[in-house]
């Protein structure tokens, strides 16, 4: 029996007669139901029966083979415990997001054309030092154990594990392949690891876990640490204050003895620690200089080399100090040891071969991996191929110039800069940006948002620029299209202040509203199913993507792309496509005006051997002027492929 076959089982034991309210949009199957006048938008069902019905559509539906090539995939970014999050009782109270109902959303995202279901972290998370309701994914207590959470109450038989095999079935019946956000940089200040290994860990005076600050350079700005301002760094003033936070790790029986009271007294480790010896693991920071960013007080850095960087070995040679780290021990791909952390390596390169033997996990992104060491990374990346060739892996590399590097390590694809442009370019220099993003050697992530930024208007400018950006995305060559959960809705509450924003973004829906500035990432959230525009803004949004793959051939081919066509100044995107004779092009008018396009002189003679064409799609767009010209309003697109063989 399958982990599919064996929650359909599970499901069909539920007991009957609880009244489980979901989101009429959840009940694409129609199971029977009934309304609450009280609740509009909402629909009561058994919840036995709308389950069995979701598992049996997808275990029924003849299995489909997902595609092979990354390029031109469409990626949906899922944090389960707030993708469906509802409040399913009388009561009203909120309800996490489980792995049962996910699996019963997926055929929804197929409809729309997505192929990889990405998540984040769905690890074991600690509530210690926590900044909100909940944990925060990446703050991994366990990354071999899965959030308890994810376990759906009405099968409390089947534990979250079995459920998320059932829940890669589901996605490999359905032709999408499923990859799995690691870190393996940071850890939870009282990861598992630290009862056998303190050792592993930095540790600090208690008194300072709250408010340590990275050490800087004053007046040198927000840097990236290099070879060219380490030396800087650490004969700033701030680097002795910052030294001084941190003492020796505990000592072997000392520790022993601090485990079994923790055990004895039901408490954590750290909580003992802090008491007896008022000593904890380091704070979290950034890894580079300057950085806005307040202190990640819920996580911590794990030891790679147990010897002192090698600036710091450099600048403090003379001085006894207790095992400490800087923004240059964090980046350890650059700034290695020379006395490598062996059992923690091989700890590491271990976990994906696990999660793929068990579970046929397809892909992986490594958060934080370019500060990994680069012998470490490599290894795991070795081990990943010997498990299974196949084996997607996304780099967290934002910059297209470092693509070659990130294709060496044997990534396919990168988040490159694209979803940053948005925010911080001049609308008339985007296109620009665009066809400088796109110039790398692996496929970039084209997305409107991330799970770190703000949602899609708030970066674009409004709900009708995100719009006509990702159709532009999704017509463009070189890239994997990202959706984040909760985009397809209209979401505008961030799930974190990661990216382009800060402690203001938080604070962006009415302050009666129930979500008002809370963070999934770090609260118990539930996105908005009950917004009236979902049927209209997926609609638009399964059009494009299915243009994407029926033009796929095109799409994904960048020898055929015109460059210098895209590569404008303007709120006019003009992408080209021309091979074989024939010729396929988009306008998307980026602005809020109305415009007059006219072909002829957009794309400077490209179409001059094309005697005709016909528009395969549009919104917006009125042709004028015997099919030379037309008229494109605010917001609007339209596809446009030649009739006949160019001349």
């Amino acid at each position: 029996m399958t982990p599919l076959e064996t929650i359909q089982r599970a499901v069909d034991k539920i007991q009957q007669g609880e009244e489980y309210y979901i989101p009429a949009w959840w009940n694409y199957l129609s199971t029977s139901c009934r309304k609450d006048e009280n609740r509009p938008g909402e629909v009561i069902v058994d919840p036995r029966r709308y389950y069995s019905d979701c598992l049996k559509k997808i275990l029924q539906d003849p299995k489909r083979q997902a595609e092979a090539s990354v390029e031109g995939s469409v990626m949906y970014s899922m944090m389960p415990r707030a993708f469906t999050a509802w409040n399913h009782t009388s009561d009203g109270e909120l309800e996490s997001g489980t792995l049962l109902k996910c699996i019963a959303l997926l055929p929804r995202l197929k409809q729309m054309g997505v192929d990889l279901v990405y998540l984040l972290p769905i690890f074991l998370s600690s509530h210690a030092f926590g900044k909100g309701e909940l944990p925060s994914p990446y703050c991994i207590q366990d990354i071999l154990s899965l959030d308890p959470e994810l376990g759906d109450r009405l099968i409390p038989q089947i534990t979250p594990e079995e459920q998320f095999a059932a829940f890669v079935e589901a996605c490999h019946r359905l032709g999408m392949r499923v990859a799995l956000d690691f870190v393996f940089r940071t850890a939870a200040r009282d990861n598992v690891m630290i009862r056998e290994h303190p050792d592993w860990f930095y540790w600090i005076k208690a008194d300072d876990r709250d408010e340590l600050q990275a050490p800087g350079i004053p007046g040198a700005g927000h840097q990236v640490v290099s070879a060219d301002n380490v030396d800087a760094l650490y004969q700033s003033p701030d680097m002795a204050k910052f030294i001084e936070c941190f003492v020796e790790p505990p000592e072997e029986q000392q520790w022993r003895r601090i485990v079994e009271e923790a055990d004895q007294q039901g408490k954590g480790v750290l909580d003992v620690c802090i008491d007896r010896l008022g000593i904890c693991t380091l704070t979290g920071f950034a890894d580079t200089i300057n950085d806005p960013q307040p202190p990640w007080t819920d996580i911590t850095y794990l030891k790679f080399y147990f010897d002192p960087s090698p600036a710091a070995q450099r600048n403090l040679p003379a001085q006894e100090l207790p095992p400490f780290l800087a923004q240059d021990g964090v980046k350890c791909s650059v700034f290695e040891g020379g006395n490598p952390n062996r059992q923690l390596w091989d700890t590491i390169a271990g976990v994906i071969p696990h999660y793929i033997t068990r579970y046929g996990l397809d892909g992986a992104r490594i958060d934080m991996g370019h500060a990994l060491p680069a012998p470490l990374y490599r290894e795991i990346v070795r081990r990943i191929k010997a498990c299974k060739p196949d084996f997607l892996l996304w780099s967290e590399e934002f910059s297209p110039e470092n693509a070659p590097r990130a294709a060496q390590d044997g990534n396919h694809f990168i988040t490159g800069d694209l979803w940053e442009i948005w925010k911080n370019t001049p609308s008339n220099r985007v296109n620009h940006r665009v066809a400088k993003g796109l110039q790398s050697v692996l496929p970039v992530t084209a997305a409107v948002e991330m799970a770190d930024t703000p949602r899609a208007p708030l970066m674009a400018g409004g709900e009708g620029q995100a719009k006509a950006i990702f159709r532009m995305l999704s017509l463009l060559p070189n890239n994997v299209l990202l959706i984040n959960n909760g985009q397809e809705l209209g979401e505008i509450q961030p799930m974190n202040l990661g990216l382009c924003n800060d402690e203001t973004g938080r604070f962006v829906l009415p302050p009666d509203h129930p979500m008002y500035g809370k963070l999934a990432f770090f609260d118990r959230v539930r996105f908005d199913w009950l917004n009236p525009g979902i049927e209209e803004r997926v609609r638009w949004m399964t059009e494009i993507i299915d243009l994407r793959r029926r033009y796929g051939s095109w799409i994904q081919d960048k020898d055929a792309f015109d460059w210098d066509t895209l590569d404008r100044d303007g709120e006019l995107t003009v992408l080209y496509y021309q091979k074989e004779g024939k010729a396929l092009a988009a306008v998307v008018n980026r602005g809020a005006e109305t415009r007059q396009v006219d072909f002829s002189k957009i794309f400077d003679g490209s179409l001059k051997g094309i005697r005709s064409f016909e528009v395969i799609a549009s919104d917006g767009f009125s042709l004028e002027g015997q099919d030379k010209s037309g008229e494109l309003q605010k917001f609007g697109f339209v596809l446009l492929e030649s009739k006949e063989e160019m001349r």
